[in-house]
């Protein structure tokens, strides 16, 4: 399976949404490397940059520089766990996204159709609503998360 994730791994890896959603975003990236699943990585876009961002933090905090370390390794350097995409182009004829999804979020829909990916998890419900009357497939990361971490391997 191949995921677009938005911001919300990096606030949750940085501890901002609190212990908990920390273990469990870091349980999911362990998951993830047991599967035969990928995650997106779209260059030039707030994911990436939030990405950076926090490998620049990384160096006054050793347990970031430890997440950061693994995620580079485990999936920003590995092609088997992660794909590299362009930076999201303007959209197709008739995509008609752009009045309901807000701008910020454009590149997760342009960036979920350019790789074909299967699932886009972000915690953004205006965004979910707007992507499920698209027929996109869209998911919280609270119960993707739940069901991603509960399933056997």
């Amino acid at each position: 399976m191949k995921l677009v994730l938005d911001e919300w791994l990096w606030a949750d890896l940085v501890g901002d949404n609190g212990p908990e959603k920390l273990r469990q975003s870091f349980r999911f990236l362990e998951a993830v490397l047991e599967r035969c699943d990928r995650i997106v990585i779209p260059a030039g876009t707030a994911f990436t940059r939030k990405m950076w961002d926090l490998c620049k933090r990384a160096e006054r905090d050793q347990r970031l520089r430890g997440i950061v370390r693994f995620f580079l390794q485990k999936f920003a350097y590995n092609s088997s766990k992660s794909e590299k995409s362009a930076p999201p182009t303007n959209p197709p004829e008739g995509f008609e996204a752009r009045a309901t999804i807000k701008p910020d979020d454009h590149y997760l829909v342009l960036s979920f159709q350019q790789s074909q990916a299967d699932r886009l998890i972000t915690t953004d419900q205006p965004l979910i609503s707007a992507l499920q009357d698209l027929g996109i497939p869209v998911v919280h990361r609270d119960d993707f998360l739940g069901e991603y971490l509960d399933t056997p391997r």
